[in-house]
């Protein structure tokens, strides 16, 4: 509960499910900005029953599947699935991916099921970056717009972010998909004969739907 009188009851879960035969375990976090509840809703603690319900529900649907498999979903990594053929109400995933020193790279998808909030979030993300230079891209499959800037703390540094245009509401195979991150050359010397932008192209171009990865999706 907030402290002022006048906000909302905030509603969050935490969960951690632990994975022994991959000696690894994922954080779950649920509702976020969507767990706020007016704090005249006497029935408040059903909400939160239904709500956590809901959270563990989700949870569950995180299995582990060694590679290659055929479950349909998204992947958070190779071997770590979302289980999932329906269009969610509201979810979002993130996945990050990181060299070790100042390069990284996180994909970013979400399902909405209002046209309204899928228009708000696109406008969200060219608007930002409107006085940036973009171009046209397709990503795999997806058409977007890709944004370059400078780094902000390295000469040598290009930061990206990657907007898909073509989200649909209520789909899951297109829902809403952003890729943003940072290629520092300093750290591929092997590459120093090239230029960022040349790199963060390259490996946009090397992003791949998953096989199977859209199996029996239904919308």
């Amino acid at each position: 509960m907030r402290e002022k009188p006048d906000r909302s009851h905030k509603f969050e879960t935490h969960f951690l499910k632990d994975f022994p035969p991959a000696k690894a375990a994922i954080a779950i976090q649920g509702q976020g900005a969507l767990g706020n509840v007016p704090r005249d809703e006497a029935d408040y603690k059903t909400i939160y029953h239904e709500r956590l319900t809901q959270m563990q529900e989700r949870a569950n649907a995180l299995e582990y599947q060694p590679w290659p498999h055929n479950k349909p979903g998204v992947c958070l990594d190779r071997e770590f699935v979302v289980v999932n053929t329906m269009a969610p109400e509201r979810e979002g995933y993130a996945m990050e991916f990181y060299n070790g020193k100042r390069s990284r790279f996180v994909l970013m998808a979400g399902t909405y099921q209002s046209e309204a909030e899928l228009k708000e979030e696109k406008s969200r993300n060219t608007g930002m970056l409107s006085f940036l230079a973009s171009s046209k891209m397709t990503v795999a499959g997806r058409k977007g717009r890709l944004f370059i800037s400078d780094g902000k703390y390295s000469e040598t540094e290009r930061e990206f972010r990657w907007v898909a245009t073509d989200g649909e509401v209520n789909s899951f195979r297109h829902g809403h998909f952003e890729i943003e991150g940072a290629i520092e050359m300093k750290d591929y010397p092997e590459m120093a004969p090239m230029k960022g932008t040349d790199v963060i192209v390259g490996l946009l171009k090397g992003v791949r739907e998953r096989p199977y990865g859209m199996l029996d999706v239904k919308r």
